[in-house]
């Protein structure tokens, strides 16, 4: 799978590229790096296939959650898979990323943001490869994966929670 990014007007792209060039990378070799360490979990999964990323502000996030989710207020992702998910020429889906929400998260949370941030991204492309969480197992089956794909990258579990 390959990724693709898109900024929304309101985001400052040379604050976030800043972030990733302290780290040596970039947030595209950043996501595509995550995508590999998911195909090591998830085997089968087409590496042909994209998946595009917006980076937005909470105006836009809210906005989209309000008229998909009927919720008026900014979350961290939002999938949006592509009805026509066998044909391998057409991208895997959407995926909205709140910047000020992951960031905000990231701090409250106590995680480094890219570790955050690559949580996030995992979450979105499991929803837009039909996983979700709306029982106990499937949530567990999600977790499971999303956990074992962060240890490949020495990303601590992020639903342990500890006491700070």
């Amino acid at each position: 799978m390959l990724v693709e990014i898109d900024f929304s007007e309101d985001i400052d792209q040379s604050e976030i590229d800043e972030i990733f060039k302290k780290e040596g990378t970039s947030m595209s070799l950043f996501l595509n790096s995550v995508m590999k360490n998911l195909k090591q979990v998830c085997h089968g999964l087409d590496p042909n296939r994209v998946v595009v990323v917006r980076i937005c502000h909470e105006n836009e996030s809210t906005e989209l959650n309000r008229r998909y989710l009927g919720k008026d207020y900014p979350t961290n992702v939002l999938s949006f898979p592509f009805d026509d998910s066998d044909n391998p020429s057409v991208p895997l889906g959407n995926l909205a990323i709140c910047w000020s929400v992951l960031e905000r998260e990231s701090l409250d949370q106590r995680k480094s943001l890219l570790d955050h941030l690559a949580h996030l991204f995992l979450h979105g492309v499991l929803h837009l490869l039909n996983f979700d969480h709306q029982t106990e197992s499937s949530a567990e089956q999600m977790e499971a994966i999303e956990i074992e794909t962060l240890a490949t990258m020495q990303v601590d579990n992020p639903y342990q929670h500890s006491d700070f």
